[in-house]
């Protein structure tokens, strides 16, 4: 092993890095991506241990920022399509006008996550959305660096582990490099997300054409948006509420997430990349905000002078917040989260059981109360249902 399982992000730099080729990323029985070591090929130069940043990360760190931003796109379209403000697309469109390349993750015509670039050409409608399972780097690391030594300007974007990864592997610093992570809650694996779209597909009778783990549409504002959405092969489309309830609810219970999240060590506002985006949650119920939040609001870090630069040239509006408000609704900002105590009888079971039925046995009476509240909320309307919430302390 190159470094204990529980502290490996899978983030490849150490199989972008090996010069006989001998590492590849296999995933383990849960599904998540491990370096496998072809001993035959091995040279032990050691390189892969030294790229490797779960081992040591400490240089990679900028020096802590006291101060975020609340921002969004100027173009409302692009703030519409985008999981929370447009921040990134601002940043992407800037790149392109100086004819560069952007690095994120898209789906392929099976749901995995794949880390791909794009120019202005092909541009960025893959990578906008949010994920919410673990990419594949694959030789996104080798593909960055040949960019760089040609001049182009480069943005990757990417979890902050695979920021560190990254970094480590080019071992240097480069002028014509922006990186942006963004506040993450950790990552669960392909297989889990494959286990509930299958189940997903067999529920709805049809394949999925297209998927989105985070709709705005059919009445779901920014601020209540964690609701997927899913076109099916039939041409029926579906966006439930009470859909949403079966992969939510599990994620945020932190069920399934990778082993090194629970003990993260790129949370916090120390920061790995030179911008940090992600929700700003929350923003307005106390400090007054004086633009609407309906069709989202990213909370926005600047780390160097070099993510300053960059903002100041991207058609995007941004307010000063403090960090207080920013961490009460976000906590990866303070901490990583801690494993639920369903962890290993899901994985135990995921593969045999009905993703509907395995995070219904965890929730039995919780999924009956949820259920009501969806009912509630579909006869009242989301405003009149809201309302009540804030009047009832948030107990409904």
């Amino acid at each position: 092993m190159i470094c204990e399982p529980k502290h490996c992000t899978g983030c490849g730099a150490c199989a972008n890095c090996c010069p006989t080729g001998c590492i590849t990323m296999q995933p383990d029985e849960k599904g998540f991506l491990y370096p496998q070591i072809d001993e035959t090929a091995c040279i032990q130069c050691n390189l892969c241990r030294k790229t490797c940043p779960a081992l040591a990360a400490d240089g990679l760190y900028h020096a802590p920022n006291e101060h975020c931003y609340a921002a969004f796109n100027q173009d409302e379209q692009i703030r519409k399509i985008s999981s929370s403000g447009g921040v990134f697309s601002a940043v992407a469109d800037l790149i392109f006008q100086q004819d560069g390349i952007v690095f994120g993750a898209a789906f392929d015509e099976h749901f995995k996550v794949l880390h791909r670039y794009a120019d202005r050409q092909t541009g960025v409608a893959a990578f906008r959305g949010s994920k919410y399972l673990q990419s594949e780097i694959g030789n996104s690391y080798q593909d960055c660096k040949q960019f760089l030594e040609q001049g182009r300007q480069v943005v990757f974007t990417g979890t902050p582990c695979q920021i560190a990864g990254l970094r480590k592997y080019l071992k240097k610093e480069y002028p014509n490099l922006l990186t942006i992570d963004f506040l993450c809650h950790g990552v669960p694996s392909y297989a889990v997300v494959r286990k509930y779209l299958d189940d997903f597909e067999k529920k709805y009778k049809s394949k999925i054409v297209s998927f989105s783990f985070r709709d705005k549409e059919h009445g779901h504002q920014w601020a209540h948006s964690c609701a997927v959405k899913a076109t099916l092969q039939n041409g029926k489309t579906v966006a439930s509420k009470y859909e949403t309830l079966y992969f939510w609810k599990s994620f945020l219970d932190n069920i399934y997430l990778r082993d090194c999240c629970y003990d993260c060590q790129y949370t916090g506002i120390r920061r790995v990349s030179d911008l940090t985006i992600g929700d700003f949650w929350g923003i307005g119920e106390e400090i007054p905000f004086a633009y609407s939040t309906a069709d989202g609001v990213s909370f926005l870090m600047i780390n160097t002078e070099r993510g300053q630069r960059c903002i100041e040239k991207c058609r995007l509006t941004i307010q000063q917040r403090t960090l207080e408000e920013a961490v009460k609704n976000n906590l990866t900002l303070q901490t990583s989260f801690p494993a639920s105590a369903n962890r290993e009888r899901f994985f135990q079971n995921y593969k045999t059981t009905n993703f509907y039925k395995l995070v219904t046995s965890f929730h039995k009476k919780d999924m009956m109360i949820w259920h009501i509240k969806i009912f509630v909320n579909n006869l009242l309307g989301d405003k009149i249902y809201r309302a009540l919430k804030k009047i009832s302390g948030r107990k409904l």
